[in-house]
């Protein structure tokens, strides 16, 4: 049965959810949340989480295969006891016993997938954790979604995943406004330049992203536009679910979180 169940995890394909910087994100997100035919985790960025474990222990060498041990018990700790994944609409872990045996499952993945790629190992890993802390049945799956905040690490997705994309977008002249607002409020009414640099820098790497992309990617992108999404969810998600090869459901035009 566990064999079946990584195999199964293997095959699936996957599309990330990005976009061009607060856009609504998170929004799509609790879309997609509830349908029947999708394996989609709360929002945790694998790319950028893995960068954040690299950047508070150095001094892990990331080559070698012992380190992904060290990794699961990592990922495992942080979505327990971040406050960044206390939130509604990302926490899943919510006590130890489910911290154990998630990182439990992580760790059995780890040893028995034989998948040589660590980063591929390991985000797939999270998600048959994930399914056998929630007991998903995966017979009922067909594709892998995932969220990915930021939108530089898509390049690392497409060669690793060959992955599928939504980004979400609007007029940016909201978009900014919006990244202003947000940081003021964190930042006691002020706004740092390098944090307005931040923001457009999403803007200028999708739009590097999806612009240079050859023929073969630009059919694996589809962009929605927060606009229209209020204008006609329901014709909005029509094109999402083709996009996803899903069916349609009712469960689409309302907002879940786990």
């Amino acid at each position: 049965m566990e064999k079946n169940l990584i195999q199964k995890i293997k095959k699936m394909p996957l599309t990330v959810l990005s976009t061009f910087g607060h856009n609504g994100l998170d929004w799509v997100h609790s879309l997609v949340d509830n349908h029947s035919q999708i394996l989609i985790m709360p929002a945790f960025s694998f790319f950028r989480s893995l960068d954040r474990i690299k950047l508070h222990n150095k001094n892990i060498k990331f080559k070698e295969k012992k380190t992904l041990i060290l990794l699961a018990k990592l990922f495992s700790k942080m979505f327990y006891n971040d406050e960044r994944n206390k939130v509604q609409r990302r926490q899943f872990i919510k006590n130890k016993k489910d911290m154990i045996c998630f990182e439990k499952n992580l760790i059995f993945w780890i040893l028995n997938c034989k998948i040589e790629n660590l980063e591929k190992n390991l985000f797939l890993g999270i998600h048959y954790a994930f399914v056998n802390l929630y007991k998903i049945d995966l017979n009922k799956k067909k594709i892998i979604v995932h969220q990915e905040h930021v939108p530089w690490h898509s390049e690392k997705y497409y060669k690793i995943f060959n992955s599928n994309f939504i980004f979400m977008m609007r007029d940016p002249r909201a978009a900014i406004a919006g990244s202003v607002l947000r940081m003021q409020k964190h930042n006691s009414d002020q706004i740092y330049a390098n944090q307005f640099d931040h923001v457009l820098l999403y803007w200028k790497f999708s739009e590097k992203f999806t612009k240079s992309a050859d023929k073969k990617l630009l059919n694996k992108i589809l962009i929605l536009k927060n606009e229209d999404m209020h204008e006609n969810l329901k014709k909005e998600m029509f094109k999402t679910s083709r996009f996803l090869d899903i069916k349609f459901s009712k469960t689409l035009l309302k907002q879940t979180f786990l």
